[in-house]
C-alpha cells in the first residue's frame, strides 16, 4: 500500500525519487549485524546476531564430581550487544551458582570480532561487566 501526498507541480518521478531516498536513509539507520567470537568448549565459535535478535544456548549434565549447567544469552540491542550468563553446579565443595551481565558496544564488537589472519588466534570482544552475582549454598548453610 502506497500512501503519500504529491505537492502541486510535483511529478511522479519526483515522488519516486523521494521515496527511494527515504528507503535508502532507513537502510543506513538500521544497525548492522553483530559478528563476534565466543570461546566455547575449547574452541572459538563465531556468532552472528541480527538487530533485535536474541540467541540462547544451554548445556549441562552429570560430570565426574556432580553436575554442571551453563547458560548464555546474547541480545543485539542496536548500538550494543548484551550477554547474560549463568553457571550452576555441584562438586565436592557443594553447590555454587554464578551469573552476570556483560555489554560490548557494537563498534568494539565488530572491531574485535574480525577474522584472524591464517595462523593467528581470533580476538574476543572486550566485554564490560554491568552486573555479577553468585550464591554459595554451602557457605549459606554454614552461616556465612
Amino acid at each position: 500500500m502506497r500512501i503519500g501526498i504529491v505537492a502541486l507541480g510535483e511529478t511522479n518521478m519526483d515522488q519516486t525519487m523521494t521515496e527511494t531516498r527515504c528507503r535508502a536513509q532507513a537502510r543506513r539507520i538500521t544497525p548492522p549485524n553483530a559478528r563476534f567470537w565466543h570461546w566455547h568448549r575449547d574452541s572459538f565459535v563465531k556468532l552472528t546476531l541480527k538487530p533485535g535478535q536474541v540467541l540462547s544456548h544451554q548445556v549441562g549434565g552429570p560430570d565426574e564430581e556432580g553436575w554442571s549447567w551453563h547458560s548464555n544469552t546474547w541480545r543485539h540491542d542496536g548500538d550494543r550487544i548484551t550477554w547474560e550468563w549463568c553457571d550452576d553446579g555441584v562438586d565436592c565443595d557443594g553447590r555454587l551458582t554464578q551469573g552476570g551481565r556483560l555489554v560490548c558496544t557494537l563498534t568494539a564488537c565488530q572491531r574485535e570480532g574480525r577474522e584472524a589472519p591464517e595462523g593467528q588466534e581470533s580476538t574476543l570482544p572486550d566485554w564490560v561487566s554491568e552486573r555479577s552475582w553468585q550464591r554459595d549454598y554451602s557457605a549459606e548453610a554454614m552461616g556465612y
